[in-house]
């Protein structure tokens, strides 16, 4: 096979693969996890008090953030009760008196009404540097439709704290090549992948002259995926390559003539 069939039969399969892996572990439940989306105000959230929405975030181009007292709340999510949930975020501030806490509010509704009860997370301390916590198999009340993701802390609180990237996942049993492959996409090998499929991209615009039509629409599709996943940068990043792919196909159609 030629270099071109070859390069976009593998992407093809890569970005098929991004999408066939909702319903694993790896498929993030949180509505615009790194605050990505929006304008004025991320999508999915709502804010009360000194809520920020900034940039300097742990990854993309925006946080969340408190500045004393205020609160994020996400919209409900959708949850089965007989399932297992693993859940992390980023976190860094610094935070000179109160407290501040991340709750997983459960609730017996679909529309996240119907108070049960919350997991608390509380982050009292000092992280002078983005910090990764995770808390696996979290089980939800027997009775529980929806839950909601709060950001929040005390009246009295004094301090600046910033939370990004948060991640819930159905814990569910996948085989092994889909769990490299996801992992190689979105998980700890992302930035592998994202080499990966940035070269298929380039190649792919470079050397056929219609190339750069089939680069950018896969383009697009992968810095949707990455962005619901909470990867800003690398959707970021693909979306400029089938740009470039694109005006690669447009130079070698334009010097045809």
């Amino acid at each position: 096979m030629k270099p071109f069939p070859i390069a976009l039969s593998i992407l093809l399969a890569l970005t098929l693969i991004s999408g066939s892996a909702k319903g694993t572990d790896i498929i993030n439940l949180i509505p615009n996890p790194g605050a990505e989306l929006g304008y004025d105000i991320p999508m999915e959230w709502v804010s009360t008090g000194s809520a920020l929405w900034t940039t300097g975030g742990h990854s993309g181009l925006h946080c969340f953030g408190l500045e004393d007292s205020g609160s994020w709340t996400s919209d409900p999510i959708l949850i089965n009760p007989e399932r297992f949930y693993n859940f992390s975020f980023w976190v860094k501030g610094n935070w000179t008196s109160g407290n501040i806490f991340i709750h997983l509010r459960q609730w017996s509704e679909a529309n996240g009404t119907g108070w049960i009860d919350q997991w608390n997370f509380l982050l009292n301390s000092e992280f002078t540097e983005w910090t990764f916590v995770k808390e696996d198999n979290i089980h939800f009340a027997s009775n529980a439709q929806s839950m909601t993701v709060a950001f929040c802390n005390d009246d009295a609180s004094v301090g600046h704290f910033y939370m990004d990237d948060l991640h819930l996942s159905d814990v569910l049993e996948t085989p092994w090549y889909q769990e490299m492959f996801t992992e190689l996409l979105f998980g700890s090998g992302s930035w592998i992948g994202l080499t990966l499929i940035v070269v298929l991209l380039l190649l792919i615009g470079f050397i056929n002259k219609y190339g750069g039509m089939v680069s950018l629409p896969i383009a697009v599709l992968l810095f949707i995926e990455y962005t619901v996943q909470g990867l800003g940068w690398h959707g970021i990043i693909v979306f400029l390559v089938g740009i470039v792919a694109i005006l690669s196909s447009s130079y070698q159609l334009k010097s045809k003539k």
